[in-house]
């Protein structure tokens, strides 16, 4: 089991936030404020919530404390890295639009589904003529010694099996050959070249390679039966499938982003919904523990009365902390009493860990609810609001634990932190129970022990 985790910035206050769906004035903006209400409100049992930070952000926590999140809800959280990058090519999922010069081909458009479902992929088909056959794009204007990468999806489709990508003028004789049956690099020269295997037998090829000129260079993506680029005569119906070309300046191309008629930038922290990221959760539990229960409240009430001890806190740790430019995060909630999604606030960032745990730890609901006693002398009771203050014992902690620990506590009074005694427990409701976003509410004195040992006492109640 993992140690003691604090979470003590929060890098939402730092991004602009979008959302699939908004009930009347609740916006998304809400989530970024640190408190329970305003709420963000969605209009239904899903929803998709993105940021997109102003600078790379470490993230290794994504949570949004005070939600109404039954225990069955699932979300899939996923962080892009990726900078701004443009593509040179257009019309990238249209090989038979005239932007693309053929060559001993024909292009059947729209005949299979592409990587991201739709049905747009093109056959290309080698003719009877004897030669190469492909199709061709320029690439602009290219820098002297200046890097492009050129990338491609291509399938096996009826009867070819190879692809070929080359660059022209501009470059020395750079082309690398891929085996669309295998996934594999077969041959290259004078470039570097990757394979990534898709989902439905698809393949990203890519090359990369430096210009030698600045001369107006083009690439050639050929079909071919052997590897070593012969020409050969086709038999007019037998091709491969390509889709979602791709030439950038630089080393890599990162995520693929189409273009029409015009290149086309991608966005920073691009996400979309059918490609891998630098991280990508899939659909897992949000909140497994059950719903408290509130005497007073109907289930469907409790499910929101955050300021009654209500709710549920959903979190997500993540495995690696992951370098961030935006993250984007689904949830699906079908069991939802009130039959909408909504939280009070997300909380993501990095997080800081104990070398080693916490030697004592409780759990106190702060209840501000008032007796009193009527004139004939019976008890009343004000209902008041609750929250929870979680204070933690922590001993034997070396110089290193010290000094982090100092200068989280430094701002925790005036910004909350979220601290979890028991991060990613096989007992759910102990993880719950103990996680609290809220802040520091005394003074944390920290003592010299023994042999370099410090102790102090952290205590935490909800904001």
């Amino acid at each position: 089991m993992p140690n003691l985790r604090i979470v003590s910035d929060n890098a939402i206050e730092r991004a602009t936030l979008t959302a699939s769906s908004t009930a009347g004035g609740l916006s998304v903006g809400n989530l970024a404020a640190a408190q329970v209400y305003p709420v963000w409100r969605a209009t239904a049992r899903d929803a998709r919530v993105t940021a997109v930070f102003d600078n790379v952000e470490p993230i290794g926590f994504v949570g949004l404390p005070f939600c109404n999140l039954s225990p069955t809800a699932r979300v899939r959280v996923r962080v892009s890295g990726e900078a701004a990058i443009t593509n040179n090519h257009i019309h990238t999922e249209a090989f038979d639009n005239a932007a693309w010069t053929k060559s001993a081909v024909t292009v059947a458009a729209n005949v299979a589904a592409a990587p991201d479902g739709a049905v747009t992929a093109d056959r290309i088909i080698a003719t009877t003529t004897s030669g190469a056959h492909y199709v061709q794009q320029s690439i602009g204007a290219v820098a002297l010694n200046g890097v492009h990468t050129e990338s491609f999806f291509a399938k096996r489709d009826t009867g070819e099996r190879y692809l070929r990508l080359q660059f022209g003028s501009g470059f020395t004789n750079s082309f690398a050959d891929f085996d669309l049956d295998s996934g594999d690099v077969v041959a290259t020269s004078n470039c570097t070249a990757r394979v990534d295997a898709r989902p439905g037998g698809w393949y990203r090829c890519s090359i990369t390679a430096s210009a030698t000129s600045a001369a107006n260079s083009f690439v050639q993506v050929y079909t071919n039966r052997s590897t070593n680029g012969a020409a050969y005569a086709g038999n007019g119906t037998a091709g491969i499938l390509l889709w979602g070309a791709m030439g950038v300046a630089g080393l890599v191309t990162g995520s693929y982003y189409p273009s029409g008629s015009a290149a086309a930038t991608r966005p920073t922290g691009y996400i979309d919904t059918w490609q891998p990221y630098d991280y990508d959760s899939g659909l897992v539990l949000a909140c497994p523990a059950p719903a408290v229960r509130l005497r007073g409240f109907a289930p469907v009430q409790a499910a929101s009365a955050y300021a009654y001890g209500g709710g549920a806190y959903a979190r997500h740790w993540l495995p690696v902390e992951v370098a961030a430019r935006a993250l984007m995060v689904d949830i699906q909630d079908p069991d939802n009493l009130q039959g909408y999604l909504e939280a009070g606030c997300m909380v993501a960032s990095s997080f800081w860990s104990l070398t080693y745990n916490a030697s004592a730890a409780s759990v106190t609901m702060v209840d501000r609810t008032e007796i009193s006693r009527s004139a004939a002398g019976g008890q009343l009771a004000d209902p008041g609001t609750m929250s929870r203050k979680v204070p933690v014992d922590l001993r034997a902690m070396p110089p290193a634990d010290r000094a982090t620990l100092l200068n989280l506590v430094r701002n925790s009074r005036a910004h909350p932190i979220l601290l979890s005694v028991f991060p990613m427990h096989a007992d759910v409701e102990l993880e719950r129970d103990f996680m609290v976003y809220g802040r520091r509410t005394k003074d944390s004195d920290l003592a010299y022990q023994f042999m370099n040992a410090y102790a102090t006492t952290l205590e935490v109640e909800e904001i």
